[in-house]
């Protein structure tokens, strides 16, 4: 049997987008962990917004040395103890580890929101990525001095701006 031209298109639109919905589904980030307390999550947010502090210094070394406080602190939540347990030391390839870390870490937040009092979701298109980070003065850790104020504060964590 032979499908005609426009019903074969159609069949390989429906099997494209069906494909996009399941690597979306694939993509987004696990719920955190439910019965973590505020303290921990204070502290894994505290770490996380020093790692993107690094970041945006540029400083590879010190963004390492944070990568590690935050393994530690991370212990309670695998996804993130996973995406910082082999941190890379080069700033560019940390820069892009930032990216999946910075989207469980923004479902954390929005799961805990006074944990993580004061914080604010960043996204930056030219990244593309989000991050975390205090007060509404864009200080972007993908690029760091180079462009340092690129990017739109979305507002604090909440499941609106949760992991995409």
């Amino acid at each position: 049997m032979r499908l005609s031209p426009s019903l074969s298109s159609l069949t390989l639109s429906l099997v494209l987008v069906l494909g996009s919905v399941a690597s979306l589904q694939a993509a987004t980030p696990p719920d955190p962990p439910a019965d973590l307390t505020p303290t921990q999550v204070g502290a894994l947010v505290d770490a996380y917004l020093s790692l993107g502090a690094s970041l945006v210094a540029g400083d590879a070394t010190w963004a390492g040395k944070h990568a590690a406080k935050l393994q530690e602190v991370s212990s309670v939540t695998p996804e993130i103890q996973k995406l910082v347990k082999d941190f890379p030391k080069d700033l560019k390839a940390q820069r892009l580890q930032f990216k999946p870390l910075s989207e469980a870490v923004i479902t954390l937040a929005a799961a805990y929101p006074k944990a993580a009092g004061g914080t604010v979701v960043v996204y930056c298109s030219m990244a593309p990525g989000r991050w975390l980070q205090r007060g509404t003065a864009v200080k972007n850790p993908y690029y760091g001095a180079e462009m340092l104020a690129c990017g739109t504060v979305q507002g604090p964590p909440s499941d609106k701006n949760r992991a995409r």
